[in-house]
């Protein structure tokens, strides 16, 4: 019996300044175009499983109720770890920071190396 695993990032997140990235919560138009994803999922997913972060867990949440299956929130599924990271209201200023995060792999470049605990 094959499997599959359906890897989906969460709905746009409103960006807060002075919040870490990990607490954002979901922008108010982020799930519009939650039934056409839903549509496309094939196979269709028995469980959503999710982060703890807010917009991760409400992405999954509404997902879950689309789709009638249950919602598993987990532990250790976050993002990259960006506690000390600064906000970007510039977006040239945040791609900029991101092509020096892949120009340096073996770097920490961008994020907190500290391990999170949910």
């Amino acid at each position: 019996m094959s499997r599959t695993l359906h890897l989906i990032k969460h709905g746009k997140p409103q960006f807060v300044a002075g919040v870490p990235a990990h607490e954002w919560p979901l922008a108010p138009d982020a799930l519009t175009e939650l039934p056409a994803l839903a549509a496309r999922l094939d196979p269709r997913p028995d469980v959503i499983v999710c982060s703890l972060e807010p917009k991760a867990h409400a992405t999954a949440q509404a997902l879950a109720g689309h789709l009638g299956v249950p919602l598993r929130p987990m532990h250790g599924l976050h993002e990259q770890l960006r506690y000390t990271v600064r906000f970007h209201a510039d977006p040239a200023d945040f791609q900029a920071e991101y092509r020096a995060f892949f120009a340096q792999p073996d770097e920490l470049v961008v994020g907190d190396s500290r391990i999170q605990r949910d």
